[in-house]
């Protein structure tokens, strides 16, 4: 093995072990930082086969944005490490050894993987046989109605037939659900967009429906059943997708999406 293997630990003396054993599995360097900042610059130039986190740093991808997407676009190299000691009374003194340490991937591409650990025939073999799993797994599993994501500290699970609607304000997104329920969630509209089925359009910027839950659309205005608190404008550019998603909007049954305005100028001319 010989792998170059970048290391972000609190202090040195708490990886000691660990570069020990590195050292006599064959690694041909490794490197210890104690920034991340240090450890993504120095990525760049060196390329490191593995990078190895402390877990003590986990909670920061989850309350950092950026560190948390340079996580996703590395993460098919990263590894976490957590050791496990104990106080010991010696002659000298009391001491604290290493019983074990525990190594523990994130949920990565494992195509991606495999490739860049082709000389690693052990973990290859692991991965294998994950994959043989998976592929079992899909073909006795229904199909997910479900979605998670974080919110704070928390992973939360939402059921696609309860949520209305998505409202996005720069980073952030309040899920609007069922029973005047509602999350908000940090996160870009984009990215849950990617993740969820066909029923769910976007009509303008910052908002994406639940066709299913629209029961009426009055003027550019779209009223989702269980959501009379908000009612989202339809912009131009999405009338069109609006207008062929259901049969009650489609060409045999043309939206007057003007209606709104022409009624309100009716009112002001009487």
């Amino acid at each position: 093995m010989t792998n170059k293997v970048a290391i972000l630990a609190r202090e040195k003396s708490q990886c000691t072990s660990l570069l020990e054993d590195l050292k006599l599995s064959g690694v041909r360097r490794s490197t210890v930082f104690f920034s991340w900042k240090d450890i993504w610059l120095s990525e760049q130039k060196n390329q490191y086969d593995f990078i190895l986190i402390d877990y003590y740093f986990f909670d920061m991808f989850r309350g950092d944005i950026v560190i948390y997407h340079l996580f996703h676009k590395y993460k098919y190299k990263i590894t976490f490490y957590s050791n496990i000691s104990q106080k010991v009374k010696t002659p000298e003194g009391h001491a604290t050894i290493d019983l074990y340490r525990i190594f523990f991937r994130p949920f990565v591409d494992f195509n991606t993987l495999i490739k860049n650990t082709a000389k690693n025939e052990v973990l290859a073999g692991i991965l294998e046989n994950s994959l043989e799993n998976e592929s079992e797994a899909e073909k006795i599993s229904p199909q997910k109605d479900t979605f998670f994501l974080k919110e704070g500290y928390s992973l939360i699970k939402f059921h696609l037939k309860e949520v209305l609607c998505l409202e996005s304000d720069r980073n952030y997104i309040t899920i609007y659900l069922a029973n005047n329920g509602k999350h908000l969630i940090r996160e870009t509209l984009q990215s849950i967009s990617e993740i969820l089925p066909k029923n769910f359009l976007r009509i303008n910027r910052s908002v994406i429906i639940n066709i299913d839950k629209v029961y009426k659309v009055v003027g550019n205005r779209v009223h989702i059943d269980g959501l009379n608190s908000f009612r989202p404008l339809i912009a131009n550019k999405y009338k069109l997708d609006i207008s062929n998603a259901v049969p009650l909007f489609s060409q045999k049954h043309t939206v007057n999406w003007n209606c709104e305005k022409k009624e309100k100028d009716y009112k002001f001319k009487n």
